[in-house]
């Protein structure tokens, strides 16, 4: 696991993913992870933890064509 550090509403919180889901958000963020986590958390629904939420939400980045790392 790799951690990372947010501010979400004002609040420093940790966020533990494995490398692979890093690496995944980086490249579907063009490298600005912390905004695009935040958008991402603003529709996370309510009981859902912010890890979880972030791993869908990559894999649903890449389902939907947004990946930029591996154009050639």
């Amino acid at each position: 696991m790799k951690t990372r550090h947010l501010k979400v509403k004002r609040k420093q919180t940790t966020v533990s993913l494995e490398p692979g889901f890093w690496a995944a958000i980086d490249n579907v963020s063009n490298g600005n992870w912390q905004a695009w986590a935040k958008r991402q958390l603003r529709k996370k629904p309510e009981g859902v933890g912010m890890a979880s939420w972030l791993r869908l939400s990559a894999l649903n980045s890449y389902q939907q064509g947004e990946s930029h790392q591996w154009a050639a």
